[in-house]
C-alpha cells in the first residue's frame, strides 16, 4: 500500500486459505432415442421440458392373435424404446437436472444401432458438467422371426457398452450405470461382452433385474393391429370419417390444428414478395378455405349415424352460419384479388394479376367488406340465407370475434367423434372378453422397463441426503410393482462375486415389509480391492475433478515454496471437511489423508519445466458390505 497523504489506512490481511468448492456428483446424461430430431445434448430438469425438446415416447404397434376361447396367442410389437420410461423412473426416484443426448429419432433402422449410439457417446466428453452416463435405449426390442428379441452382440450391444465405459474412464471424472434383463441374455454373456480397454472396468457397475413398471400404460386403441371383431366394427367407422376430415383438410382437425395451419399460410402470404409467389399463397388459403367447407359438408350431412354427438346441441342452423362465414371469407379473397372460380368449391387456374392494394390481415380485419350481401352457399348445402348486416352485428357483439373463431365449430364436431370413439373403445375394454386380455397382456408387457433411470434417481437421492461417499444401496426403489425377477441368496452369490473375470453384478430384491432395495454396491471390478466399490470411485471422481478445477487457480502462478503452501492449505482445507462429513476413515487427518507438495515430490529439473507433483493420498470410507453376528451358548 502507497500512503502519500496523512491520515489512518485499513489494510486487510487474508488469513484463510482458497477454497475448493465440490463440483456436482450425481448429473447423469441419457442416450437414447427420441421422437424430435435433436442434434445437441440439451439440460433439463423435469418430463415437461423433455416433452417440449424431444417430444413423448413410442407408442409401439401390437400385431395381435386371438383363439377362439378369446385367450391371447400373440401380442407382437413392432418396436420397443424406453429412454422415456426411464426418465419418469429417474424422476420418481429423486432424480434432478439431467442432460439428453438423442441417438436418433424412432424411425433408426437396427443396423445402425451401433453407429447411432457411439456417435452420441463421442458427445459425451464435452459435458464437464455430467457425471453420470446411461443408455437405457440399449435395450432397444425388435420384431424379428416372429419374435421380440433385444439388440444383442451381432448387433454391436457390447462394441456400445465397451465404448460408454472408455469414455468414462477417459474422462476420469464419469460413472456409467448399465442392467440387463434375462430374458434372451445370462450373466455369462454379460461378462464376456463386457470388455473395454484395461482400467475402465472400474467406471461401471451392473445391475440386475429389470423392473416391472407401477405406473398404468394407457394403450393406444388404434395400436392394436391383426384383429379386427365385429364389436370394433363402429370405431373402425369413426376412424374412417376421421380420416376423411384429415385428408380434406391436409392438417390436424381441431380448433388449435385449424387456427395453427390457417395462421402458417397468412404468413406465408405477407412474408412472399413476388407477383407469383403471392398467388401461389393465397390460392393454398383458398383451397384451404375450401377444404373447410367441404369438411363441414361431409361431416354435417354424411356422418349421419353420429349426427347427435357431431351436432353437440348446436342447432343445424347454427352449423350452416359458419360455414357460410368460411364461405363468405374465401369469396372475398377471390373477389379482391380478382380470381374466377369455376365451381363453388374449386378455384380456377386461370389468375387476373394482383392489382388491388388490401392485404390479407386487412380482409379479414375490415368488416365492411362484408357488408354488401348476403352469402352464397354451394348447393349441396341447405339453401339457408342470413343477411350480411346481422352477420357483421354477431361479429361486433363477439359472436365471431376474430376468424381464429370461424373453425371452432369444425373442432367441436372433431371432439365430439373423438368422443364417442372414447366411449365405444373404454366400453369394449370393460366388458368385451377378447379385449380385457388383449388389454392384459399389453400392460404387461409394457410394464417391463430397464432399471437404470431408477438407479441413477437413487445416486442422486443418496448424494442430496448422505454424500457421494455412501453407498447408493440399500434403498427402496420408488415407482415399482417389483423386479421382473425374484433373485435368491444363492443367485446372489454368482452375481456379486465372480472368481475369475470379476465383473460383480448387482441385484434389485424384494424383502418383505421392505420393499423392493438395490441389494448391491460393486463395481464391474470387483476383484480390485482399490476400485471394487461404486462409493470409493464416485468419491475419488469428485474429489480428483473437484480439486482438478480448483488448481486452475495456480496455473501460471511463481514456481516456488509461497504457491506451494498455498496448494497445500487448499488441498487440506477441502480434505479435512471430507473427512469430518465421514467420507475418509481413520481417526485423526492424518490416519485419513496426506497432502505432499514442494521438494518432497518435484525435482529441480521439473521445476524448471514449470511443473508442480501434488501428492494426495485418502482413506475412503468403505461399505460394511457384510455383517458377520457370531452367536454361542453362554452358560453359568
Amino acid at each position: 500500500m502507497i500512503v502519500q497523504t496523512p491520515g489512518v489506512y485499513i489494510k486487510e490481511q487474508s488469513t484463510l486459505p482458497n477454497s475448493i468448492p465440490g463440483v456436482s456428483t450425481a448429473i447423469p446424461v441419457f442416450i437414447g432415442f427420441t421422437e424430435n430430431n435433436v442434434t445437441e445434448p440439451t439440460r433439463i430438469s423435469s418430463m415437461m421440458e423433455f416433452e417440449s425438446t424431444f417430444g413423448k415416447g413410442y407408442t409401439p404397434n401390437f400385431n395381435v392373435s386371438i383363439d377362439s376361447t378369446n385367450q391371447v396367442t400373440s401380442s407382437l410389437a413392432n418396436k420397443r424404446y424406453f429412454l422415456y420410461d426411464s426418465l419418469h423412473l429417474y424422476f420418481r426416484n429423486g432424480g434432478g437436472p439431467c442432460y439428453i443426448i438423442s441417438s436418433g429419432q424412432f424411425n433408426v433402422s437396427k443396423t445402425a444401432f451401433q453407429t447411432s449410439f457411439t456417435n452420441a457417446i463421442a458427445k459425451i466428453e464435452t459435458l464437464d458438467e455430467v457425471t453420470l452416463a446411461l443408455v437405457p435405449d440399449l435395450h432397444f426390442q425388435y420384431k424379428k422371426s416372429g419374435a421380440m428379441v433385444s439388440l444383442d452382440q451381432n448387433l454391436g450391444y457390447n462394441t456400445v457398452v465397451n465404448a460408454l465405459l472408455n469414455a468414462c474412464s477417459e474422462a476420469q471424472d464419469k460413472f456409467a450405470i448399465l442392467d440387463y434383463q434375462n430374458n434372451d441374455t445370462t450373466k455369462e454373456d454379460m461378462r464376456n461382452w463386457i470388455s473395454p480397454i484395461t482400467g475402465s472396468l472400474k467406471y461401471g457397475a451392473l445391475y440386475y433385474p429389470w423392473l416391472n413398471n407401477a405406473e398404468t400404460y394407457q394403450i393406444n386403441f388404434d395400436s392394436i393391429k391383426g384383429y379386427t371383431p365385429a364389436s370394433s366394427l363402429e370405431v373402425r367407422n369413426i376412424n374412417q370419417d376421421l380420416a376423411l376430415l384429415s385428408t380434406n383438410l391436409n392438417s390436424g382437425y381441431t380448433t388449435a390444428d385449424l387456427s395453427t395451419k390457417f395462421e402458417d399460410l397468412i404468413s406465408d402470404f405477407d412474408n412472399v414478395t413476388t407477383p407469383t409467389a403471392k398467388k401461389t399463397a393465397l390460392k393454398n388459403i383458398i383451397n384451404f378455405l375450401t377444404n373447410c367447407i367441404k369438411a363441414f359438408d361431409l361431416a354435417t350431412i354424411e356422418s349421419n349415424a353420429y349426427a347427435p354427438a357431431i351436432l353437440n346441441g348446436k342447432s343445424n342452423a347454427n352449423l350452416i352460419h359458419e360455414i357460410q362465414v368460411l364461405y363468405r371469407l374465401r369469396k372475398l379473397l377471390i373477389d379482391a384479388y380478382s380470381i374466377t372460380p369455376t365451381t363453388a368449391y374449386e378455384a380456377d387456374s386461370t389468375w387476373y394479376g394482383i392489382t388491388n392494394t388490401y392485404t390479407l390481415a386487412s380482409i379479414i380485419a375490415d368488416n365492411s367488406l362484408l357488408a354488401d350481401d348476403t352469402f352464397e352457399v354451394p348447393n349441396s348445402l341447405p339453401v339457408t340465407y342470413i343477411p350480411i348486416d346481422d352477420a357483421v352485428k354477431q361479429l361486433e357483439n363477439g359472436v365471431h370475434v376474430n376468424y381464429r373463431l370461424l373453425f371452432s365449430a369444425l373442432g367441436e364436431i372433431s371432439n365430439s367423434i373423438l368422443f364417442q370413439k372414447q366411449l365405444i373403445i373404454d366400453q369394449l375394454f370393460a366388458t368385451d372378453e377378447a379385449y380385457i386380455n388383449i388389454q392384459k397382456e399389453i400392460k404387461n408387457y409394457m410394464m417391463q422397463i430397464p432399471s437404470q433411470g431408477a438407479i441413477a434417481g437413487i445416486y442422486c437421492q443418496n448424494d442430496r441426503d448422505r454424500g457421494v461417499w455412501k453407498s447408493p444401496a440399500n434403498v427402496a426403489v420408488q415407482g415399482i410393482k417389483n423386479p421382473m425377477i425374484e433373485v435368491s441368496n444363492r443367485e446372489q452369490d454368482q452375481l456379486n462375486v465372480d472368481p475369475s473375470s470379476g465383473k460383480s453384478i448387482n441385484v434389485i430384491r424384494t424383502f418383505t415389509g421392505r420393499g423392493s432395495l438395490v441389494w448391491g454396491a460393486r463395481t464391474l471390478e470387483g476383484n480390485s480391492n482399490e476400485w471394487k466399490y461404486i462409493s470409493v470411485r464416485r468419491f475419488f471422481n469428485y474429489a480428483e475433478e473437484s480439486i482438478k478445477k480448483s488448481m486452475n487457480n495456480f496455473v501460471f502462478e511463481p514456481n516456488n515454496a509461497r504457491t506451494w503452501v498455498k496448494i497445500k492449505a487448499m488441498i487440506t482445507s477441502f480434505l479435512v471437511d471430507q473427512w469430518r462429513a465421514g467420507a475418509l476413515t481413520g481417526n485423526t487427518m492424518d490416519e485419513a489423508f496426506f497432502v505432499r507438495v514442494g521438494k518432497d515430490t518435484t525435482s529441480e529439473t521439473e521445476i524448471l519445466k514449470g511443473k508442480i507433483n501434488v501428492q494426495i493420498g485418502m482413506a475412503a470410507t468403505r461399505p460394511t458390505e457384510f455383517i458377520i453376528l457370531e452367536f454361542s451358548h453362554f452358560t453359568q
